[in-house]
């Protein structure tokens, strides 16, 4: 019935919004890292997709040129190719900037925390000004309703989770016990004896 809510990344603490005995809700922002960073990354990374961008148009227009001169047998196959490679090339380049991109706003976001569930916050792991590493506790919640199921989870299964996830939930050995629920919380870091990572299930309705 208690979480620890901590960032997936390391930085440094800008603020904490909330202390002991504050109640939060559900989706409420409590802590943000020092985001100057991430954002550096960001812009580069939309800096690199629109050169790709750039790149890409010319590329699309020699493709279209080298197109019309095969056809009328002014240009030569070995030329129309190599503008088709280079066309092929620019969208790869295109794809793996817009890859960057989103995985640079992912970061950018983790840079902010926010109460997965309503709660009293019963402990703060860390002050502003601060340097935390990913995973470090900086607040801890006493949920309002009904307690979470915890699971310890291999590698190549958290890969496959995501949070707000909706799962099945069931009892071993238990008939018909079992309920619907969704990932609540998936630890950024996995434990250093057993290598699996911490997951929590809340029920859905609550």
């Amino acid at each position: 019935d208690q979480a620890s809510l901590a960032f997936r990344i390391g930085g440094r603490l800008a603020e904490r919004l909330v202390g002991v005995g504050a109640t939060v809700r559900e989706g409420e922002t409590v802590a943000r890292l020092d985001p100057e960073n991430e954002l550096n990354d960001l812009r580069s990374a939309q800096a690199a997709l629109t050169a790709a961008q750039g790149d890409l148009r010319k590329a699309e227009n020699q493709f279209q040129r080298q197109s019309h001169l095969l056809e009328r047998h002014i240009t030569t196959q070995a030329d129309f190719e190599s503008a088709k490679q280079a066309l092929t090339a620019a969208r790869a380049q295109v794809d793996a900037a817009q890859a960057r991109v989103r995985s640079s706003e992912d970061i950018v976001g983790f840079t902010t925390l926010k109460a997965d569930a309503p709660g009293i916050v019963t402990r703060v792991g860390a002050e502003p000004s601060e340097v935390v590493s990913a995973g470090r506790m900086i607040v801890q919640l006493a949920r309002r309703e009904g307690r979470d199921a915890v699971f310890e989870v291999p590698a190549d299964l958290v890969r496959r989770l995501k949070p707000d996830m909706q799962v099945r939930v069931a009892l071993s050995g238990e008939a018909g016990a079992e309920t619907a629920g969704r990932v609540r919380e998936i630890a950024p870091q996995a434990d250093p004896v057993t290598r699996t990572f911490r997951i929590r299930v809340g029920q859905i309705g609550r």
